[in-house]
């Protein structure tokens, strides 16, 4: 081989090493930075270059922990005041910020860019921030009295139970997108800079000229007196802010519009908003509260009670427990709904109540013959009956509780209430009857029949006989209304229906508050539901002049009433059942109610003068 052939050979091998070793060299490097971070990255002012993501979050972290427990030092016009940086609603995204960093990829790194990779300058980066404005702006106000130096509108108050106006007074705000712009920046880069706190003057939104225009108006709201629907008993309560100022603060009602909505009405505190706006009444939560716990919570709300059903020791039906669901007044909704009525001119609010649901458990043994679940219920009250009543009421009611009702018999409320006498249990109470209204054994057993005709109805069972009383008696309409009656009498009127369902009914009756008696019906659902709608009150009837019949009970020239008059009046129902297939079939439960003149017993031989005539 020649001296030339020796150098080019030389050269080759010498060349193929070098490159041999860069490439390796290359390699290495491109294999040890995958998967760092770029050199030149910079986040917060820390440098991560060729760090991997567990180093840089372990170092960011640890930064970040120490400085929540630095302050901020913020400055207004001569004072300065260190606020700790953990109180200021200020929340660091340490690792949302370290994710969007940009690491190397070694595919795409080669000799030449490698170079170039690590000359490159990069911008320094901030962190990602979330600031809590409310907090942040409401730390600072407290923290330098700013709430003293706001503007204040004028404002309704009572002096000497009369409507008055306080004049406004001009003021100062924090600006607050300066502020959040200037903490942002501060805690994206870790520093801890001096904020300088700056404030604008501001005018009051409502002026004294303002309110006087709405006075009249005001008072006029104030003495409306309203009435709160009572849902259950139909006994009502009737309450004017007049009498209650005590209760009353005032809010401005700000009306704006958006281009896919209609106007929206806004209730805010009065220097929170501005533009168009109105002053509304509203209630204090503490006197509302007050006067719902004092007057209508013992009334309306009550506590949930479970039932038990099985079989007791000697093979008889146990009911432990009413199975009767809770009631609580919804207090929220019930102030806004009364707070809408005042502001509007509205004469009624009906009081709101949910339901508790009870649980029920009933034994296996009783739910092999059918006895699974309620399917009705019926509920009646009588608040103002007199003792007599009462007591024959729950005398009846026991009658019936735990009694069975078999698949497809026809039963009779008579049959399976028996005697009625003093013998069996009953007092002398006030009855029906066509010579007046007079005491006889077992006065207001109609209660009972009358909740029975309710379960019935809501169980959708047929009714083979049924008949209203003669007049309509107020006892009945305590719930749900006039129309929902049903009177009976021993040897007469009875109260007949038929079990349809195919399986038995277990009766169930209770009373609660001594003046609320329910009956409930166990067994199968066939799938069957009920709507009642109504009363439909109509064609009133006046009772005409009092009827004065003889008797030789009393002497000459005695008297005894013996009935108030009443009016009559038709009540309709429109009630609905639907099977478990869908198909409805309505009729109309249509009651008449006689008018009836006052009756007043008098003693044979007795002379009426005409001054006593009706």
């Amino acid at each position: 081989m020649n001296h030339l052939n020796k150098k080019l050979l030389s050269a080759i091998i010498t060349g193929v090493v070098a490159g041999g070793m860069l490439a390796g060299a290359t390699t290495f490097i491109k294999i040890s930075i995958h998967g760092k971070y770029l050199p030149n990255t910079v986040l917060a002012g820390i440098d991560f270059s060729y760090k991997t993501e567990g180093e840089a979050k372990n170092i960011l972290k640890s930064k970040i922990e120490d400085y929540y427990q630095n302050s901020i030092e913020f400055k207004l016009k001569d004072q300065n005041i260190n606020l700790l940086i953990k109180d200021l609603g200020i929340e660091i995204l340490w690792e949302d910020s370290i994710d969007v960093l940009e690491k190397t990829d070694s595919s795409k790194i080669n000799l030449l860019n490698l170079f170039n990779i690590n000359k490159q300058k990069r911008e320094e980066l901030g962190l990602l921030v979330n600031i809590d404005s409310n907090k942040l702006v409401s730390t600072i106000e407290k923290a330098f009295n700013l709430e003293e130096l706001k503007p204040q509108s004028a404002s309704f108050y009572f002096e000497k139970s009369k409507l008055s106006i306080k004049d406004q007074k001009n003021g100062v705000v924090l600006v607050k997108e300066d502020l959040i712009k200037d903490v942002k920046k501060t805690i994206k880069s870790l520093k801890s800079n001096v904020i300088n706190i700056k404030t604008k003057e501001k005018k009051a939104n409502l002026s004294k000229v303002d309110l006087e225009a709405q006075k009249e108006e005001i008072v006029g709201k104030l003495a409306k007196k309203i009435t709160l629907i009572d849902p259950i008993y139909v006994d009502n309560w009737h309450i004017s802010l007049e009498d209650n100022l005590d209760w009353v603060e005032f809010a401005q009602e700000q009306t704006i519009e958006l281009p896919y909505l209609k106007k929206i009405k806004l209730n805010k505190p009065i220097e929170s908003i501005e533009g168009d706006r109105s002053i509304v009444i509203k209630v204090k939560d503490d006197k509302w509260n007050l006067y719902v716990d004092e007057k209508i919570s013992k009334w309306l709300d009550r506590k949930k009670e479970n039932i038990s059903i099985k079989y007791d020791e000697d093979g008889e039906i146990l009911i432990e427990g009413t199975g009767v669901n809770g009631r609580e007044i919804k207090r929220k909704l019930f102030k806004e709904a009364f707070e809408l009525a005042v502001n509007n001119n509205i004469d009624e609010v009906l009081i709101p109540v949910a339901d508790i649901e009870s649980e029920l458990f009933i034994s296996e043994d009783l739910k092999r013959i059918g006895i699974k679940e309620r399917i009705s219920q019926g509920y009646t009250s009588y608040y103002g009956s007199p003792r007599n009543r009462v007591h024959n009421i729950k005398t009846g009611a026991l009658k019936f509780n735990g009694l069975i009702i078999q698949p497809d018999e026809k039963f009779s409320f008579n049959t399976n209430l028996g005697a009625v006498n003093g013998s069996t249990g009953y007092k002398k109470e006030l009855v029906i009857k066509p010579e007046g209204t007079i005491p006889e054994f077992g006065g207001g057993i109609c209660q009972v029949s009358t909740t029975m005709y309710r379960a019935v109805l809501y169980g959708g069972l047929p009714i083979n006989s049924r008949r209203q009383h003669s007049y309509a008696v107020s006892y009945y309409s305590q719930v749900g209304g006039h129309g929902l009656d049903a009177t009976i009498y021993i040897g007469g009127q009875d109260l007949i229906f038929t079990n349809n369902t195919g399986y038995p009914i277990l009766v169930q009756t209770y009373i609660i508050n001594d003046y609320e008696l329910y009956i409930n019906f166990y067994g199968t659902s066939d799938g069957r539901t009920v709507e009642l709608e109504g009363p439909n009150i109509y064609g009133h009837t006046n009772p005409g002049p009092t009827q004065y019949i003889t008797t030789k009970k009393l002497n000459a020239g005695e008297s005894k009433n013996v009935g108030n008059a009443h009016g009559g009046f038709t009540a309709d129902w429109q009630y609905t059942i639907t099977d478990a297939e869908g198909n409805s079939n309505t009729e109309t439960l249509h009651t008449v109610y006689k008018s009836v003149p006052k009756k007043v017993w008098v003693g044979e031989d007795t002379v009426l003068e005409e001054s006593v005539q009706d």
